[in-house]
């Protein structure tokens, strides 16, 4: 383990000696695999169909593609997606660390 004071005078006289690990130090989260973005991205797929959305429907298939993306990368994607045959929209959060999962809240549009 290394001494506070160490750590102090590397990051003060010598900060190109640190390492990622040092400043990542017991921050406890790693980039989700392929398999567990895969999972997730099923699982949310399913939870909508469960609720009715045909699979055919352009937000259906907007947010399929979004998650295809997002399986395929290492990049978290936040946003809303359209499922206006449905008068109701979708707020997705497709994060990058497994330290949180994917989800989505079908919400009802509010008319003004």
């Amino acid at each position: 383990m290394y001494s506070v004071f160490w750590l102090y005078y590397q990051l003060i006289y010598e900060p190109k000696h640190i390492s990622n690990e040092l400043i990542g130090m017991g921050n406890g989260k790693q980039v989700k695999t392929k398999g567990d973005r895969l999972k997730e991205g099923i699982a949310i797929l399913k939870q909508l169909r469960d609720a009715g959305v045909k699979e055919h429907s352009l937000g259906y298939l907007d947010l399929k593609t979004k998650i295809s993306e997002w399986v395929n990368s290492e990049n978290s994607w936040e946003g809303t997606i359209d499922f206006s045959e449905y008068g109701r929209v979708a707020e997705v959060e497709l994060p990058r660390y497994d330290n949180r999962a994917a989800g989505i809240n079908f919400k009802v549009k509010k008319a003004f």
